[in-house]
Protein backbone atom coordinates (compact mmCIF):
# COMPACT_ATOMS: atom_id res chain seq x y z
CA UNK A 1 0.00 0.00 0.00
CA UNK A 2 1.38 3.73 0.92
CA UNK A 3 4.31 2.33 2.65
CA UNK A 4 6.13 0.90 -0.08
CA UNK A 5 5.69 4.37 -1.87
CA UNK A 6 6.80 6.16 1.23
CA UNK A 7 9.32 7.91 -1.21
CA UNK A 8 6.44 9.80 -3.26
CA UNK A 9 4.11 10.64 -0.28
CA UNK A 10 4.96 14.10 -1.34
CA UNK A 11 3.96 13.50 -4.49
CA UNK A 12 0.67 12.35 -3.67
CA UNK A 13 -2.75 14.29 -4.74
CA UNK A 14 -5.76 14.44 -2.59
CA UNK A 15 -7.31 11.77 -5.02
CA UNK A 16 -4.26 9.52 -4.40
CA UNK A 17 -4.21 9.99 -0.27
CA UNK A 18 -8.07 9.37 -0.66
CA UNK A 19 -8.04 6.18 -2.50
CA UNK A 20 -4.80 4.93 -0.51
CA UNK A 21 -7.39 5.52 3.16
CA UNK A 22 -9.91 4.09 1.33
CA UNK A 23 -8.04 1.04 0.57
CA UNK A 24 -6.70 0.69 3.87
CA UNK A 25 -10.10 0.75 5.46
CA UNK A 26 -11.57 -2.11 3.26
CA UNK A 27 -8.75 -4.39 3.97
CA UNK A 28 -7.74 -3.57 7.72
CA UNK A 29 -8.68 -6.89 9.78
CA UNK A 30 -9.86 -4.87 12.99
CA UNK A 31 -10.69 -1.38 14.07
CA UNK A 32 -7.32 0.37 14.85
CA UNK A 33 -5.53 3.08 14.13
CA UNK A 34 -4.27 4.89 10.80
CA UNK A 35 -1.24 3.93 9.46
CA UNK A 36 1.44 6.48 10.23
CA UNK A 37 2.27 7.47 6.19
CA UNK A 38 -1.05 7.99 5.83
CA UNK A 39 -1.42 10.55 8.15
CA UNK A 40 1.86 11.99 7.16
CA UNK A 41 0.74 12.26 3.84
CA UNK A 42 -2.90 13.73 5.26
CA UNK A 43 -0.90 16.39 7.08
CA UNK A 44 1.22 17.38 4.15
CA UNK A 45 -1.98 18.03 2.02
CA UNK A 46 -3.45 19.88 5.09
CA UNK A 47 -0.79 22.22 4.24
CA UNK A 48 -1.48 22.99 0.51
CA UNK A 49 -5.10 22.88 1.12
CA UNK A 50 -6.28 23.97 4.19
CA UNK A 51 -7.31 21.98 7.37
CA UNK A 52 -11.37 21.79 7.02
CA UNK A 53 -11.24 20.76 2.98
CA UNK A 54 -8.44 17.79 3.79
CA UNK A 55 -10.47 16.70 6.87
CA UNK A 56 -13.45 16.31 4.98
CA UNK A 57 -12.23 15.10 1.35
CA UNK A 58 -9.82 12.40 3.18
CA UNK A 59 -13.07 11.39 5.48
CA UNK A 60 -10.60 11.89 8.65
CA UNK A 61 -11.35 13.11 11.62
CA UNK A 62 -10.91 17.34 11.98
CA UNK A 63 -9.69 17.64 15.20
CA UNK A 64 -7.17 14.47 15.55
CA UNK A 65 -5.82 15.91 11.74
CA UNK A 66 -5.70 19.31 13.29
CA UNK A 67 -3.28 17.55 16.27
CA UNK A 68 -1.52 16.03 14.35
CA UNK A 69 -0.79 19.25 11.66
CA UNK A 70 -0.33 21.07 15.22
CA UNK A 71 2.42 18.21 16.04
CA UNK A 72 4.49 18.65 13.34
CA UNK A 73 4.80 22.36 13.61
CA UNK A 74 2.66 23.77 11.79
CA UNK A 75 -0.21 26.20 13.02
CA UNK A 76 -3.87 26.23 11.39
CA UNK A 77 -2.81 29.51 10.50
CA UNK A 78 0.37 29.37 8.84
CA UNK A 79 2.33 30.50 12.42
CA UNK A 80 0.56 33.43 12.98
CA UNK A 81 -1.22 32.39 16.01
CA UNK A 82 -3.72 35.42 17.26
CA UNK A 83 -2.69 37.25 14.73
CA UNK A 84 -4.81 39.73 12.87
CA UNK A 85 -5.26 43.02 11.62
CA UNK A 86 -8.25 45.82 12.78
CA UNK A 87 -9.51 47.73 11.01
CA UNK A 88 -11.63 50.32 13.21
CA UNK A 89 -15.21 51.54 12.72
CA UNK A 90 -14.34 54.93 12.29
CA UNK A 91 -12.14 54.43 8.77
CA UNK A 92 -15.41 51.75 7.37
CA UNK A 93 -17.45 54.63 5.02
CA UNK A 94 -20.90 54.99 6.39
CA UNK A 95 -22.24 54.46 2.73
CA UNK A 96 -20.74 51.05 3.36
CA UNK A 97 -22.54 50.13 6.57
CA UNK A 98 -25.67 51.27 4.96
CA UNK A 99 -25.73 49.02 2.05
CA UNK A 100 -24.92 50.99 -1.02
CA UNK A 101 -23.31 48.84 -3.86
CA UNK A 102 -19.16 49.02 -3.98
CA UNK A 103 -16.68 46.80 -3.80
CA UNK A 104 -15.93 43.86 -1.71
CA UNK A 105 -12.07 42.20 -1.16
CA UNK A 106 -11.48 38.54 -0.27
CA UNK A 107 -8.22 37.50 0.95
CA UNK A 108 -7.63 34.06 2.46
CA UNK A 109 -4.23 31.78 3.25
CA UNK A 110 -4.93 28.09 4.24
CA UNK A 111 -7.59 29.09 6.64
CA UNK A 112 -7.02 32.21 7.24
CA UNK A 113 -9.80 34.57 5.66
CA UNK A 114 -10.35 38.00 5.22
CA UNK A 115 -13.48 40.19 3.65
CA UNK A 116 -13.46 44.09 3.53
CA UNK A 117 -16.55 45.75 2.10
CA UNK A 118 -15.65 49.50 0.98
CA UNK A 119 -18.50 51.56 -0.38
CA UNK A 120 -18.17 52.89 -3.70
CA UNK A 121 -15.66 55.16 -4.79
CA UNK A 122 -13.67 54.37 -1.51
CA UNK A 123 -9.52 53.72 -2.14
CA UNK A 124 -7.57 51.54 -0.55
CA UNK A 125 -3.79 50.27 -1.00
CA UNK A 126 -4.78 46.61 -1.59
CA UNK A 127 -1.21 45.74 -2.49
CA UNK A 128 -0.12 46.77 1.36
CA UNK A 129 -2.93 45.05 2.41
CA UNK A 130 -2.21 42.06 1.27
CA UNK A 131 1.42 41.58 1.67
CA UNK A 132 0.11 42.85 5.51
CA UNK A 133 -2.23 39.92 5.52
CA UNK A 134 -0.43 37.39 3.79
CA UNK A 135 3.13 38.06 5.42
CA UNK A 136 1.14 37.36 8.95
CA UNK A 137 -1.00 34.43 7.36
Amino acid sequence: MLRMMSNSVALMTMADVSRAIGQWRTNRVKRGPMPEDLWTASVRLARKHGLWRTSRELRVNYDYLKSRYSAAGDTPCGGAKGAFVELRAATVPAAAAAGSPGTVIELSHGDARMVLRLAAGASLDVGGLAAAFWSRA
